[in-house]
């Protein structure tokens, strides 16, 4: 539970523009937010935001388990918009969401 007593959650995609406006609501109205993201390296606007990091990929099941541990809700924004094969898409957007649920 947060400091005011409002569940852990999960963002996947924190790190893109929309995830990372999503983590800053969260964190405004109480949640302790947990963010999964591939490269801890590369934040872009997660970096200074209160958030504990799990390094993992919604393409890689293995990687999942610590980051839905403890938590109550998952936000699942990661996804690809751009790619140079179908198969990526369908790798990350299908599966990966297959293996978040």
């Amino acid at each position: 539970m947060g400091q005011t007593g409002l569940a852990r959650v999960l963002v996947t995609g924190g790190t893109g523009l929309v995830g990372s406006h999503l983590v800053e609501l969260l964190l405004s109205k109480g949640y302790a937010v947990t963010c999964l993201v591939r490269d801890p390296q590369r934040l872009r606007w997660l970096r200074g935001m209160n958030v504990d990091l799990v390094q993992g990929d919604c393409s890689q099941p293995g990687s999942l388990a610590p980051a839905v541990r403890d938590v109550s809700m998952v936000f699942h924004l990661a996804g690809l918009t751009k790619a140079t094969h179908a198969r990526d898409y369908y790798r990350v957007n299908h599966l990966g969401t297959r293996n978040i649920l």
